[in-house]
């Protein structure tokens, strides 16, 4: 398998020092191997963190993946330089090849309504352009239940408090595509304010819940097509993510809670492991393999 990236992308050289294979656009790659067009429209204000996060969970070996990486236009990051946003990314309509899949992760947006988002009308232009013309979109986070919105009219729901930790999910349909080779009982972090409820994703018949959990709710959603993953959790985060956030609305004044079944003995102190990176994997190579692929 090859990643193939930008030149001189940070992210190139922080997976290759976990042994993650990058090349660069326009070296020579292995032809046996078809090649995946994927899109990540990174909403995240760390882009470089979340581009290694998504980039180190492509990692496959039956694929050549080439990565655009897209943004919005009518929001200008904080965090971002608009040089770096220049030389990485682009558009959607500034992409000259065909994507066959896209990756929308979560954004730093949960307290506001969907309508008062500034960038809310691109993004639906973007989710319109993916069901037309991208074979299947994988939906993060916040921009899972900015996407059940906006094709389904299911809005979010504030929950008494922030759900933070690791938590354990059952499968609901094994026999489902993108569940292919999950535990039946499997640990997906989250960290969100927000949810959507299950009593009002039952009641889409386009819909199918894979997987839910007692404490974090519905996590796994799929249109029954497959051209629309829906994951409420954060697979993709790295091990000192969750970790990163406690920290930080400490620093904050906000006074969190512990996240739940993260810190060894509940120990802050402690440094966490990701217990979920198996799953994580799998679920991307399924969604590679099954969804994407076709």
């Amino acid at each position: 398998m090859t990643l193939i990236l930008q030149k001189n992308l940070p992210a190139i050289s922080l997976l290759n020092e976990e042994g993650i294979f990058a090349r660069i656009s326009g070296q020579e790659v292995t032809e046996s191997l078809p090649t995946l067009n994927i899109g990540l429209l990174n909403l995240m204000p760390n882009k470089v963190e979340t581009e290694v996060q998504i980039l180190r969970l492509l990692d496959t070996p039956n694929f050549n993946i080439r990565i655009h990486l897209l943004k919005t236009t009518t929001y200008k990051s904080k965090n971002t330089s608009p040089e770096y946003l220049k030389t990485f990314y682009k558009t959607y309509k500034e992409v000259d090849e065909e994507i066959d899949g896209l990756i929308i992760t979560g954004a730093d947006v949960e307290f506001m309504k969907f309508e008062e988002v500034a960038y809310l009308d691109e993004l639906q232009k973007i989710m319109n352009w993916a069901e037309q013309k991208v074979r299947s979109t994988f939906f993060i986070c916040w921009a899972a239940q900015a996407g059940v919105y906006h094709h389904y009219g299911i809005d979010k729901h504030m929950m008494k408090k922030k759900l933070s930790g690791v938590f354990r999910h059952e499968i609901l349909l094994k026999d489902a595509a993108i569940a292919y080779r999950l535990e039946v009982e499997n640990l997906v972090p989250h960290s969100r304010y927000t949810e959507l409820h299950y009593s009002e994703l039952l009641n889409i018949p386009e819909l199918e819940i894979i997987s839910v959990s007692k404490e974090a709710g519905v996590y796994l959603v799929s249109s029954r097509d497959g051209k629309k993953v829906f994951a409420s959790g954060h697979s993709e985060y790295n091990a000192e993510t969750i970790k990163q956030e406690y920290f930080r609305d400490l620093k904050k004044g906000i006074n969190p809670s512990v996240p739940e079944n993260y810190f060894p003995d509940n120990n802050p102190a402690k440094r966490p492991k990701a217990v979920w990176r198996k799953h994580s994997q799998q679920l991307l190579s399924n969604w590679l393999h099954f969804y994407v692929n076709r």
